[in-house]
């Protein structure tokens, strides 16, 4: 499920030019023509975007276009309109996206369509083993989803294990409530980026993972792995540093996105990350003990010969038990692709719910369970839930 998306509404015209120090009107569409124009931003008027507004007060940060441009409010108007500085300018586009770091969100983390997507989700058959919620902020917006399982009276041996996504600040202030009432986790470094900035992630990360893991939680990574491989059939030394990192960290799972969705190279994206967690996970107990976690001098942990570094590659994927997670999408789910992507190594495959449209999901669903099957893997599905959209 993919939990609420603010973005900013149409252009009135071209894209506007927003200048350091410009102040600008920055509110909810007051009918079909108020659209965005030199001096006026808006939003379109819905539930979840007038509860971004009403949030607002001065001195709030709002982040357009993942972090590339920058307003502070300096004066609330109304529940619905404000006043703010462009502190970091650029040129405005339509419908690009808002983010707002320092606020929690007054509504329901379950849209319309979310429900809708939920619940068929949850009427498959066989069951899909995870269910995600994006832009959790705290453990009540995981109830919304049980409280759909109760009404649905799905069996307890048939829920799907709640997975949400840590993608705001306020997330990590209530984790232990939003634990309370998952049974895994995901550290979806997209937004996370955003409303913490770039810098914070790696730490933010580490946290994430080590409390999870306390808690007995399965653990995710996501987004920009193996970034590159979209266009490129290898990935680079970077990412594959992350894969790794990762694996010292303690993530259970990894998980391409648009890399095996809609990349030129979705099967080879999956065996780069398979062999990536491998190689980790090979040297992980080595690296632990000559390593250990101290901050006394004192101790002198068992020395690591460099030479080590000259080891062979591990190579025998049925040792691995780091999971790879697969998006779904134009460049991996046809009839054809599917059993190549679970023999390079695929062991979750993720249905994004904003995708849900056509029959696709209709189709895709049977053709996993039968491949898989048919190969004797365990493969399991992931169903992501859209969540509200703000445009």
């Amino acid at each position: 499920l993919q939990g609420p998306k603010f973005r900013v509404a149409e252009l009135e015209g071209e894209p506007v030019q927003l200048n350091n120090g410009d102040v600008l009107e920055f509110g909810i569409c007051k009918d079909d023509n108020d659209n965005i124009r030199p001096g006026r931003i808006t939003m379109k008027s819905t539930i979840e975007q007038r509860a971004l507004i009403k949030a607002c007060k001065a001195g709030t940060t709002l982040l357009i276009e993942d972090g590339i441009m920058e307003v502070k409010v300096v004066e609330k108007v109304s529940e619905t309109e404000l006043k703010v500085e462009v502190t970091r300018g650029g040129k405005l586009k339509a419908r690009k996206g808002v983010n707002v770091p320092d606020c929690e969100i007054d509504c329901a983390a379950l849209t319309e369509k979310d429900i809708e997507d939920a619940e068929y989700l949850l009427k498959l058959d066989p069951p899909c083993e995870y269910i995600c919620v994006s832009f959790a902020q705290k453990g009540q917006d995981l109830q919304e989803l049980i409280d759909i399982m109760d009404r649905l009276q799905v069996p307890a041996e048939k829920r799907p294990k709640i997975c949400p996504k840590i993608e705001k600040p306020q997330a990590l202030t209530n984790i232990d409530g939003i634990i309370a009432k998952s049974q895994a986790l995901m550290v979806a470094r997209g937004d996370l980026g955003v409303e913490l900035g770039v810098y914070r992630v790696p730490f933010a990360q580490k946290l994430l993972i080590a409390r999870a893991k306390q808690a007995g939680l399965f653990v995710i990574t996501a987004t920009q792995m193996v970034e590159s491989m979209i266009e490129n059939p290898v990935p680079t030394r970077a990412e594959v540093s992350d894969l790794a990192n990762a694996v010292f960290d303690g993530t259970d799972a990894v998980m391409l996105s648009g890399e095996a969705a809609s990349g030129a190279y979705p099967v080879e994206a999956v065996m780069a990350e398979a062999s990536a967690v491998r190689e980790a996970e090979s040297v992980k107990r080595r690296l632990r003990r000559a390593c250990p976690p101290t901050e006394s001098a004192k101790l002198m942990p068992p020395r690591l010969h460099v030479n080590m570094g000259n080891k062979r590659q591990e190579t025998d994927d049925s040792l691995r038990k780091t999971k790879v997670v697969a998006s779904l999408g134009p460049a991996s789910w046809s009839e054809e692709m599917i059993p190549k992507m679970i023999e390079a190594g695929t062991n979750i495959f993720r249905l994004n719910c904003s995708h849900r449209r056509g029959g696709d999901f209709e189709r895709v669903y049977p053709l996993i369970r039968k491949y898989a099957a048919e190969m004797g893997k365990k493969v399991e599905v992931l169903g992501d839930l859209q969540g509200p959209k703000f445009r």
